[in-house]
């Protein structure tokens, strides 16, 4: 079984570190911090212009036809560099991750995605978080 990236998913990797090192640094994420947003909407906008926020989605609902792999080295590279974008609410759970969804509502998710109109969040009503029970003892 070959594991080596392919060159297309080569050249995706280097392309997005090379732009969140030279772009993406501590002062930077520091300066997020003060933002109301809390993330920034130029880089997203950046993002949505390279085809990062649409590689994991199907052609057919509006992406570039990547898939996990693409998905993976994306994620890689944003883990590694802190991005405060919401790229895995957006693209991973609202993108399919999450569950079953229409093939309408994937198609308006990717769209929104791919294009950077506007942030995308799962919610899943069907199940409860899990209660925490926590308790304090005096030492």
């Amino acid at each position: 079984m070959n594991f080596d990236l392919t060159d297309e998913q080569t050249m995706l990797r280097e392309a997005l570190t090379r732009f969140l090192a030279d772009r993406y640094g501590f002062e930077a994420r520091r300066a997020l911090r003060q933002d109301s947003l809390g993330w920034s909407r130029p880089v997203w906008a950046w993002l949505a212009g390279q085809g990062y926020l649409g590689a994991s989605f199907s052609e057919d609902d509006g992406g570039f036809g990547g898939g996990p792999v693409e998905t993976m080295i994306i994620g890689e590279a944003c883990g590694a560099h802190l991005l405060a974008e919401p790229y895995l609410a957006t693209v991973v759970a609202a993108g399919g991750g999450a569950g079953p969804a229409s093939p309408e509502r994937v198609q308006a998710l990717a769209a929104r995605a791919a294009a950077a109109t506007a942030p995308v969040a799962v919610s899943d009503k069907r199940s409860s978080p899990p209660k925490a029970k926590t308790a304090s003892r005096r030492r």
